[in-house]
């Protein structure tokens, strides 16, 4: 209930120096673009560590045995 976390809400202010607090909800999806929102605002730009093409850091052999493992893993329980 909205009314029973309201006051959890304003002890954790109370407590910690947030920059900002936001009620989310994975159930009905509430504020999530917010959050979105102000966790893209807090991020700096930085430079490519690899080439935009790049998927992956792993090799093709890597990438065949995580696929192999993942699954064998359903598979056989």
């Amino acid at each position: 209930e909205k009314a029973d976390l309201l006051p959890h809400l304003q002890f954790l202010a109370s407590q910690m120096n947030f920059l900002d607090i936001v009620p989310i909800s994975a159930e009905t999806g509430l504020n999530v673009d917010t959050i979105a929102a102000i966790v893209r605002k807090h991020l700096t730009e930085a430079t490519h560590h690899f080439p935009e093409d790049y998927i992956t850091d792993r090799s093709q052999r890597f990438m065949a045995s995580e696929i192999i493992r993942e699954k064998l893993m359903r598979f056989l329980g």
